[in-house]
C-alpha cells in the first residue's frame, strides 16, 4: 500500500472498478447506466479507527441509483423492498415467514460470494476463468469520452468537469475570449485512465471473452484481481454501511466495501497462476471494432450475468410463488 496520503491505493482502485463491473452483472443492468455516485474513499477515515490495513483492510463506498418503480426498469433482479417483508410484492397479503432482513441478508451473501469466487478464478490458472485487466491511457478527458462516451464517468466525475466547464466559460465571457472552445479546454487539463476489465471465457460457448468493466479510475495503478484477496460487503449498520432502498419512488443500491488484500505476487508467479498482470495501452490506439465490441457488449444489456444472481433470482421467484400458493390455501380454508 502507498505511504503518499494523496495517492489512492491501487487496491481500492482496482476493487472500485472491479465493482463497477460487480453489480451490474449481478443485478442485470448496464455498466454505464445508471451511472454511480461520487465514490467516497473512506478507508482515509476508517485506517485510523481500525490501526492499519493490516487489522481492518481498506474500505469504500458508492451507490447506484436504479430510478423508480422498485427498480424493475433499469435491472433484471426482484431487489429486497422496502415493504416486501413476506416477500409478497409489497402488497402486504403473503403469508410466507421469509423477512425482509433474510432476503436483503441473500442478496449480500450472494453478491459477495461471486466477488470473491471471481478473484479467486482470476488466480486458479484455468484455461476457461481468470481475467484481462487493462489500463487505457488518454491524453485528455475529452479524448476519453469521445471514444467510450460519458458512461465511463461516476456522477461524482462527471460533476467536476461540468464545473469545470462552467467555470471556464464564465472566464472566458468575463475576459471577451472564445466560448465555444471553452468546455474542451476545460476538458483537456490533464491526461486520464480508463480501466477495463475482460473476463476469459475460452472454453465458453457464450462466443469468448467479455468485458466485464470500464471505467475512469480514481487511481494511478491497478493490480491483477488475483492479488486484491478477499472483498467483504459490510453490512452490519444500514445507516452506515451497505444498504437497500427499493420502493415505488426510489431505488438506490449503496456498497460499503472492504478489501483485505492477499499475498502480493511477481508479474511472472501471478501470470503463471492465471491471474493476468495489467496492461497498460494507449487510448490513441483504439480502433473502431473495439468501441463498437464494447457498445454490443452482454455488460450492457439487462441481462443477469452472474451465477449468484441467477441463483438468487430463482430464490426470489420460489418464495413468490409459495406465498401464492399458501393465500390460496388460506381463502380455500376460509370459504370452505
Amino acid at each position: 500500500m502507498s505511504t503518499n496520503n494523496n495517492e489512492v491505493p491501487p487496491e481500492i482502485t482496482t476493487a472500485h472498478l472491479f465493482l463497477r463491473g460487480l453489480l451490474p452483472s449481478y443485478l442485470g443492468c448496464s455498466i454505464i447506466n445508471p451511472q454511480p455516485s461520487p465514490f467516497q474513499m473512506t478507508y482515509r477515515k476508517d485506517l485510523l479507527k481500525l490501526g492499519g490495513a493490516q487489522n481492518g483492510g481498506l474500505t469504500g463506498k458508492l451507490s447506484w441509483n436504479m430510478g423508480k418503480k422498485f427498480g424493475t426498469e433499469i435491472c433484471s433482479l426482484s431487489l429486497p423492498r422496502d415493504d416486501d417483508d413476506c416477500d409478497d410484492g409489497g402488497n402486504g397479503s403473503s403469508t410466507s415467514t421469509t423477512s425482509r432482513e433474510e432476503v436483503v441478508e441473500k442478496f449480500w451473501s450472494g453478491l459477495e460470494s461471486a466477488a470473491n469466487r471471481l478473484i479467486s478464478e482470476s488466480g486458479s490458472g484455468g484455461s476457461n476463468s481468470g481475467a484481462i485487466m487493462k489500463i487505457i491511457k488518454f491524453d485528455s478527458e475529452d479524448e476519453a469520452l469521445s471514444k467510450l462516451g460519458n458512461g465511463i464517468m461516476d456522477v461524482g466525475q462527471l460533476a467536476s468537469r461540468e464545473k469545470r466547464i462552467k467555470k471556464e466559460k464564465k472566464k472566458a465571457a468575463e475576459g471577451g475570449g472564445d466560448n465555444s472552445s471553452s468546455e474542451q479546454v476545460a476538458g483537456s487539463t490533464a491526461a486520464v485512465s480508463v480501466g477495463q476489465i475482460i473476463q476469459q471465457n475460452d472454453n465458453d460457448n457464450s462466443g469468448g471473452d467479455e468485458l466485464f468493466a470500464l471505467s475512469m479510475l480514481h487511481g494511478h495503478n491497478l493490480i491483477p484481481l488475483s492479488q486484491l484477496g478477499q472483498i467483504k460487503i459490510l453490512r452490519s449498520n444500514p445507516r452506515n454501511e451497505s444498504n437497500i432502498v427499493c420502493n415505488k419512488k426510489k431505488c438506490e443500491v449503496t456498497i460499503k466495501f472492504c478489501v483485505l488484500p492477499g499475498e502480493k505476487k511477481s508479474k511472472e508467479e501471478d501470470v503463471s497462476g492465471g491471474g493476468a498482470a495489467t496492461n497498460v495501452v494507449e487510448g490513441a490506439d483504439l480502433d473502431d471494432m473495439t468501441t463498437s465490441l464494447i457498445e454490443g457488449s452482454k455488460a450492457m444489456s439487462k441481462d443477469i450475468r452472474l451465477e449468484e444472481g441467477l441463483n438468487y433470482e430463482v430464490w426470489r421467484q420460489q418464495l413468490r410463488m409459495e406465498a401464492v400458493q399458501a393465500t390460496t390455501s388460506t381463502t380455500k380454508t376460509t370459504t370452505s
